[in-house]
């Protein structure tokens, strides 16, 4: 026995020993497991209260934690050690509830954040972001280029409001060449509220916006139609003029066509423009001449009824002269003559009567010895008198129109005679008969002096 106990006593002492060394080494494993655990308690506290932040879970309020302290040695919260151990014994304890509820909410944020990426990808799609630049999904639920591919996203989408913006601008720029506008309320989407008092998304109003310039386009267009057709209407009603200008073409959408077709009508228009000012100027000169034909047409009726008034009183100074002569009795021999050549060119005469009114005389030579346009010489004792021209021979007597010299030089009984010489001259040119009288110097037959 006391060989025994030699051999175990050191055998106890040294497993004494180590149990002492074992229970350190397990108390400060415990230590370490217990702050770790404490750490990890901590972690899940505070994962849980980010993120709960704005998501409005709610778990971030069943959550919680105190570690252990010198005035407080036991830890607390539903993730503390009581609650740990009583979950070991009931599986729907505190501590697995939070467990669960901040697993189940990570799980959900990745759910959203996987949704969030789809449909970041999915309205860049629509926006018309390039296929081929498209970024994967993978980019945007990657931490390191989550940054990069989401600024890449707003980039394009800042693209497509400045794209809407340029466009409106451009379209304006067209309305307002009709005097019309489309308003930059358009690219907003309008905000209405329901029954209940909630604000919901409207539809674009798109075409209440665009209403006035379609107006006002279609007011356009339909001024442009009247126009072609106007101008294609005057083509087929001024078929006199030889148009340049092709109304057809003017309905083209074809700016450079139209162009040229309104210089085609413009030139067409200046050439209608000279010719109605030539008929202007025919026209005024048509009023003149038909003035100047109505004045000439008054003058010769006056000169008509004059005319008329003449041989009235002619004939009435033929009858009172043809009974002042008395002319009765028997008629002299012989014919009246044909020509100037039976003139009797050394035969005198004498003034019967003379008429100073009408400026003409009658003289006792007949038709048997004169003839119309025969001339003759007034003479009184043998000087020139004046020129006589004879307008009409009868059986009985000759009238005779004063020709050159003076009416009042005459009268009744002055001698007349046929000069060869004077009827050469006279019947040859009359203008100069009267420049020549005074140079012919005539032999006159005596006559009674007054």
């Amino acid at each position: 026995m006391g060989s025994l106990g030699k051999i175990l006593g050191p055998v106890v002492v040294v497993l004494a020993i180590t149990a002492a060394v074992l229970s350190f080494i397990l108390s400060n494993q415990r230590t370490h497991f217990r702050d770790r655990a404490a750490i990890l308690a901590g972690g899940l506290a505070n994962t849980a209260q980010n993120l709960d932040t704005g998501s409005a879970s709610g778990v971030a309020g069943q959550i919680s934690f105190t570690p252990s302290s010198k005035s407080s040695p036991k830890e607390g919260g539903s993730l503390g050690w009581e609650a740990y151990k009583s979950s070991e014994k009931n599986q729907s304890g505190a501590y697995k509830k939070s467990v669960d509820s901040i697993v189940g909410l990570a799980d959900q944020i990745v759910k959203q954040r996987n949704q969030l990426s789809a449909n970041m990808l999915e309205t860049a799609s629509i926006l018309g972001y390039p296929a081929e630049l498209l970024p994967s999904n993978n980019d945007l639920q990657n931490l390191a280029k989550y940054n990069d591919t989401a600024t890449t996203l707003l980039a394009h989408a800042n693209s497509v409001a400045e794209r809407d913006l340029a466009i409106l601008k451009n379209v304006n720029e067209i309305a307002a060449l009709m005097q019309s506008s489309v308003p930059e309320s358009v690219l907003r989407r309008p905000v209405k509220t329901d029954a209940d008092g909630n604000s919901q998304a409207a539809d674009y109003e798109v075409t209440a916006a665009f209403d006035p310039f379609k107006t006002a386009a279609q007011d356009f267009k339909e001024r442009n139609d009247l126009m072609v057709k106007g101008i294609a209407g005057a083509v087929q009603t001024v078929n006199k003029h030889t148009w340049k200008v092709r109304p057809a073409n003017l309905a083209r959408n074809n700016t450079k066509l139209m162009l040229e077709e309104m210089g085609r009508l413009a030139t067409d228009l200046k050439t209608l423009n000279e010719e109605l000012i030539r008929k202007e100027a025919l026209e005024a000169e048509y009023s003149k001449q038909k003035e100047a034909i109505a004045a000439l047409e008054d003058s010769n009726r006056n000169l008509e009824e004059a005319k008329a008034q003449l041989s009235a009183k002619l004939d009435n100074m033929e009858r009172q002269l043809s009974s002042f002569i008395g002319i009765a009795g028997d008629e002299e021999e012989g014919e009246a003559i044909s020509s100037m050549d039976e003139v009797a060119t050394e035969k005198n005469g004498s003034i019967l009567l003379v008429n100073r009114e009408y400026d003409f005389a009658v003289i006792d030579l007949t038709e048997r010895d004169v003839m119309p346009g025969v001339i003759l010489a007034a003479m009184r004792k043998g000087e020139y008198l004046a020129t006589l021209k004879v307008i009409k021979a009868t059986p009985y007597q000759a009238i005779v129109d004063i020709y050159s010299g003076n009416i009042s030089a005459l009268k009744e009984g002055d001698g007349v005679i046929v000069s060869a010489m004077h009827m050469k001259k006279l019947d040859s040119a009359d203008a100069r008969a009267s420049k020549e009288k005074k140079r012919t110097a005539v032999r006159a037959p005596a006559t009674e002096e007054d």
